[in-house]
């Protein structure tokens, strides 16, 4: 029964077994109709290659059709995603454990620390703890590095030089090959 289910729902089975019916299909029934058109040994072999290219013709469209209708999904899916984490009212920011620099921050971000995007994306974590806490927060990230969520009271510094408390949730995500952090 999950074998089933499978099929009715991941695409990539949908996409195989709509190209098999039809390839099958095509096979059964295809020389049938070759064979009352074609009356003459050379007229069967004109026909089976034009039959041939016939084939990889419609297949290649139901193949294109059934893969864009798929990229569609996703890339509004993907969107989706994106906007709800631009528009979140809260600031998050992603960063590289490794290295901490932002790899990605939202809307909110922007305009409660004033730094633009490039700005930030130019910056560590550190950059923004003051200067007395930057030592710490930087031994708590690589001691708590295992450490799925996080939660932790913390001064930032914003790009106008204001001390600000802040609460920081942070959230171990994978993007792409290595682990980040969603602040």
């Amino acid at each position: 029964m999950k074998f089933w289910k499978k099929l009715l729902i991941d695409p990539c089975y949908q996409i195989t077994l709509i190209y098999a019916i039809t390839g099958g299909l095509w096979i059964a029934f295809s020389d049938h109709l070759l064979a009352l058109l074609a009356h003459y040994p050379y007229s069967i072999t004109v026909f089976q290659t034009i039959k041939g290219w016939f084939f990889i013709l419609i297949t290649s469209l139901l193949l294109y059709y059934l893969i864009r209708q798929e990229t569609q999904r996703l890339q509004l899916s993907e969107k989706r995603y994106r906007d709800l984490f631009l528009n979140h009212p809260q600031p998050i920011g992603v960063y590289d454990l490794k290295t901490l620099k932002f790899l990605a921050v939202n809307e909110a971000a922007i305009a409660h620390y004033g730094y633009s995007e490039s700005e930030f994306l130019k910056m560590t974590i550190l950059d923004l703890c003051s200067p007395e806490e930057s030592e710490s927060f930087k031994l708590l990230m690589t001691s708590n590095a295992k450490s799925s969520d996080q939660k932790n009271l913390s001064k930032h510094r914003k790009k106008d030089g204001m001390l600000i408390d802040v609460e920081i949730l942070s959230h171990q995500l994978q993007m792409i090959l290595e682990p980040d952090i969603l602040l």
